[in-house]
């Protein structure tokens, strides 16, 4: 999550904004073990509102064992 987030802060910069700007994202895992770590990664990035998420976990069978931890 992080190498995609760096990526999007330098396209937005590249188009006069910021990530600050960004007012919603959509997220396709294709397991839910890195869910926890995405959104934890996530949350660093945005550390008061947020901008709606959605997440979809791909071929998921049990529910991750780990919650963000900002939850």
């Amino acid at each position: 999550m992080r190498y995609v987030l760096k990526n999007a802060a330098a396209i937005c910069e590249a188009a006069g904004t910021s990530l600050e700007n960004v007012v919603r994202r959509a997220c396709f895992h294709d397991r839910g073990n890195s869910f926890a770590e995405g959104m934890d990664e996530w949350a660093v990035h945005f550390p008061g509102l947020k901008p709606v998420s959605t997440t979809i976990i791909v071929g998921l069978t049990s529910y991750p064992a780990r919650t963000p931890s900002w939850t």
